[in-house]
């Protein structure tokens, strides 16, 4: 069967193999291009995978109709009536923002206690890793002076770590954020690890005790994803400087450099095999 994309519309059916299930909280605007990044990396043969997407009830998404949500996207009430056995929540353009000044924050926090009680492994993506970190261990971002904004290598400062297992020192991964987390903070909270960092771009995953992972990059965007952000701004007439390290001789009209795509499928994967499955390590 693979992977499949379950309609809230469907009716689920039992089988004999065994099927698990990936909720994903899609907070982006471009909802569809979040859709394909993450499908992709969720794609692993030899297992029945299903993925449901999830929307907020208590905002309206200026970026997606409405009629598609409700086509394609469950709420989290319906959550509740799922077994689900991994979830992921992505970042959101609202990084500037107190956490408490998100209109949708409430939910949110409705959402993450629900998950540390019935979902046994997370993976929260850039503004939604802060967010967790702050509502489950009380750690506040901080904003930068400059955005970050880029592909940064990385040092692997965890070696046991299943979910960075076939990786190697000094990895890339891309990332694209106004803010940033406190390495002291992390290394204060009896709770966590950081698993890897960038010298340049700061944390990069953190790992708490319960097998949640606080990813504040963006290693499942797609090769042209940081190009695309950083035309947009200039259309806009933002300031915003070329991505670090991403265009060859940092010519915003040459090629890019699509060296992370490799390690980030092994990253998801790693994540699937050991945190989802849980299969043992070979």
């Amino acid at each position: 069967m693979g992977v499949v994309i379950k309609k809230p519309s469907a009716n689920y059916q039992s089988r004999e193999e065994a099927v698990y299930k990936i909720a994903i909280l899609n907070l982006m605007p471009n909802k569809q291009d979040t859709e394909k990044q993450l499908v992709e990396m969720l794609q692993y043969e030899g297992r029945n995978i299903e993925i449901y997407f999830l929307k907020l009830d208590t905002y309206n998404s200026q970026n997606t109709s409405k009629k598609y949500l409700e086509e394609n996207y469950y709420g989290l009430e319906q959550l509740r009536n799922i077994s689900i056995d991994g979830i992921i929540i992505t970042g959101a353009p609202v990084e500037k923002l107190a956490f408490e000044e998100v209109i949708y924050w409430k939910e949110l926090k409705v959402m993450f206690d629900y998950m540390k009680q019935n979902i046994k492994t997370a993976i929260f993506i850039c503004w939604g890793a802060q967010a967790a970190l702050y509502h489950y261990y009380y750690i506040d971002k901080n904003l930068e002076s400059n955005k970050i904004f880029g592909l940064y290598k990385h040092h692997i400062s965890y070696r046991k770590c299943l979910l960075l297992k076939g990786l190697e020192e000094g990895f890339w991964a891309p990332h694209s954020r106004c803010t940033n987390i406190d390495l002291g903070s992390i290394g204060r909270c009896g709770y966590l690890d950081l698993i890897s960092f960038s010298e340049e771009a700061g944390p990069y995953i953190i790992k708490d005790k319960k097998d949640y992972f606080f990813i504040l990059g963006h290693g499942e965007y797609a090769k042209d994803t940081l190009k695309e952000e950083y035309f947009r701004d200039i259309e806009k007439g933002l300031k915003i400087d070329i991505p670090k390290n991403y265009f060859l001789e940092d010519n915003p009209l040459g090629e890019v450099k699509y060296n992370w795509k490799d390690d980030a499928k092994t990253m998801y994967e790693n994540w699937l095999k050991y945190y989802v499955f849980k299969d043992k390590e070979e």
